[in-house]
């Protein structure tokens, strides 16, 4: 049974599809929707979009890792492999943004229904929405209780764009944690009872991305290290540590090097220490440089015995390397369609 995954390993802006074979209605949607977090696919050929889709998900890649593909029929499930220091590989390349989290399918389309569409596609990552009228909602949720959609709505309810850049937001969180389900590596499952892996830290994190206008997050290391991104690629940093952690550290030869100043904020959780490398996950450098690698620590809301530290900035990242989706986002916005003909 695999361990539910309430923290993906990483979330970034992703590929939303649209298919409907109306095309001011598309232009319409695509237009309202949220572009800091997502772009946009338009399709107005169901056929077309269904064999795009399944072939691009044939080629995909996550974290540098090709993904190893199973017969969904007979096994279910994928399998996929993770290294923690492809994380940086990650960040450099600019097709990640290219990966579809959420379908938006008409109900009623020429040739194919949203239904006979949505049974097709052989991502199982992907979320899938569909767009009915009144008088399919018996077949919604119908599909809806078979898991053939995750979700229906109505495509002409008033507040449809609001809700639909919830639901996007709820898509790419969930593609995110599935896709993580799936993942074989050092950091799976997160351990047995990690902070990392609970819905409190969940809520936590994605509003601190929030708050501080993130829209990417990577984890390095089963300590508790993030990379965070904006949209203009800057790096910044959220370190999560445990009381045991702390007083591990403290325990540590470095430790016997360190200002007594530090010693006391660390053991105190005035303060964090703030190290990471890439290349050496346990590194911890001399007790002499700790000061210079310490931030204000803040208690965890709703946890007993678990601190963080938000560094801004100052984190190693080249923001000259990283492809960030400020820049993915100002292409050709004629690129956003596909499938004209029908």
């Amino acid at each position: 049974m695999r361990k539910r995954v309430y923290v993906p390993y990483c979330s970034h802006p992703l590929t939303a599809v649209i298919i409907d074979n109306n095309k001011p209605y598309l232009e319409g949607l695509r237009k309202n929707l949220d572009k800091e977090r997502f772009q946009y696919t338009l399709y107005d050929n169901p056929k077309r979009a269904l064999d795009d889709l399944n072939n691009r998900y044939k080629a995909e890649t996550h974290l540098g890792q090709a993904i190893e593909h199973f017969d969904q029929q007979e096994t279910g499930h994928v399998r996929m492999s993770f290294d923690v220091s492809q994380v940086y590989h990650e960040i450099e390349r600019p097709d990640r943004y290219n990966q579809c989290c959420a379908l938006l399918v008409d109900y009623e389309m020429p040739g194919m229904n949203g239904l006979e569409f949505c049974r097709q596609i052989k991502n199982p990552f992907v979320r899938i929405v569909l767009l009915t009228g009144v008088l399919q909602e018996k077949e919604a949720i119908a599909a809806l209780n078979e898991g053939i959609i995750d979700q229906y709505i109505r495509k002409y309810e008033p507040n449809l764009i609001h809700r639909l850049r919830d639901i996007l937001l709820q898509c790419q969180w969930n593609y995110f944690s599935r896709l993580s389900e799936a993942l074989c590596g050092p950091l799976m499952p997160f351990g047995k009872n990690s902070v990392l892996n609970t819905p409190l830290f969940s809520t936590f994190l994605q509003t601190l991305m929030h708050s501080e206008k993130l829209t990417e997050h990577y984890l390095c290391d089963s300590r508790g290290t993030f990379l965070l991104l904006d949209n203009e690629g800057q790096a910044h940093r959220l370190f999560v540590r445990t009381a045991q952690q702390i007083n591990d550290l403290l325990k540590t030869p470095q430790a016997q090097q360190a200002p007594q100043q530090v010693l006391n904020d660390l053991r105190n959780h005035k303060s964090l220490l703030c190290v990471f490398d890439s290349a050496k996950p346990n590194w911890i450098p001399l007790g002499e440089q700790w000061q210079h690698h310490v931030a204000p620590a803040h208690k965890l809301p709703g946890e007993e015995g678990v601190w963080y530290a938000f560094v801004k900035d100052g984190t190693g990242v080249s923001s000259q390397r990283v492809t960030s989706f400020y820049q993915q986002r100002h292409r050709d916005e004629a690129a956003a369609w596909s499938g004209r003909s029908m």
